[in-house]
């Protein structure tokens, strides 16, 4: 691999993603290889199928410890209790003030004081939950239902709670498979930028706070277009190619990426194994060349410098 071809190699691998990546025809002439040429420097050609996919991100979750949102459950459950009894006794205080019964001006005065304090003592944990916790787990914690809103219940039952900080709010509307998406956290771990997101797990996954876990995050709507192997992608000028066999067998045309929407790459143990490229992008049933491309490369490379 040439050291432009291992330089682009190392800007995709690093990013995860072509940039802004749509495919257009290329205005270089179509290019011909008779049958003994394609033999002789192994030319193979592969009808790729249309398939349906995601783009995906590997991130990295944190495993939250939910022991402190529980205990601050219990505090809210608690709290409305005791703000629920003060306003009864002020509410029966009023009241019998009125109707000149034996209650002091004093003790009416006492019981609406001790409703006040309730009540801001609610008003403190309210702000503190979503202070720390964000709005969406911040309302869980204090939902009206017994054990709270589902994620609560599901932490009560010893469900993993977990954090994935996105770059951006846009792709903070990531899905992680097998994860339950919470909300936005009300805290940026520090150190870090972006927006951090709750998701919540199963009661039988077992991970103890603190562990961190890979992911495959989806960030995007699912699609459909071709798998195209990193066999048949050739580099030149900044850009990426594949060549596609025309109508008539032995010809073919160069598809350059140029600026428009990004295209997923798929990995696999750190090296790059395909490009998800959009339907629109091809022909239906394109027949790609997936292996022996340089060959075609270097016809297009001598022919553009007649």
């Amino acid at each position: 691999m040439s050291k432009a071809n291992a330089a682009m190699m190392a800007v995709i691998l690093a990013f995860g993603w072509l940039p802004n990546a749509a495919f257009a025809q290329s205005s270089t002439p179509v290019l011909t290889l008779s049958a003994t040429q394609r033999h002789d420097a192994g030319v193979k050609i592969r009808a790729l199928p249309l398939v349906r996919t995601a783009p995906t991100q590997p991130m990295t979750a944190i495993v939250r410890n939910a022991a402190p949102i529980l205990v601050l459950r219990a505090s809210w459950v608690q709290q409305q209790a005791r703000a629920g009894l003060a306003r009864d006794e002020a509410s029966r205080a009023e009241a019998l003030y009125r109707a000149g019964h034996n209650i002091s001006q004093a003790q009416l005065q006492r019981a609406e004081a001790a409703r006040a304090v309730a009540v801001a003592r609610l008003d403190a944990l309210r702000a503190r939950a979503i202070g720390l916790y964000g709005k969406a787990l911040g309302a869980a914690i204090m939902s009206d239902q017994a054990r709270g809103a589902p994620a609560l219940t599901a932490l009560v039952q010893g469900a993993p709670l977990i954090e994935l900080v996105f770059a951006t709010p846009h792709a903070a509307h990531g899905v992680a498979a097998g994860w339950t998406r919470i909300g936005q956290a009300g805290v940026l771990p520090a150190g870090l930028t972006g927006v951090p997101v709750y998701f919540y797990g199963t009661p039988h996954q077992a991970l103890p706070a603190g562990a961190a876990l890979r992911l495959a995050v989806r960030t995007g709507p699912a699609q459909m277009g071709y798998q195209v192997p990193a066999s048949a992608l050739i580099y030149r000028h900044g850009q990426v190619l594949i060549f596609v066999q025309q109508a008539r067998a032995g010809t073919f045309q160069p598809v350059s990426l140029q600026a428009g929407r990004a295209a997923a790459i798929s990995r696999q143990d750190g090296r790059l194994r395909s490009l998800f490229v959009p339907q629109a992008a091809l022909p239906a049933q394109p027949l790609v060349v997936v292996a022996g491309a340089g060959l075609l490369r270097s016809m297009m490379v001598t022919q553009a410098g007649r």
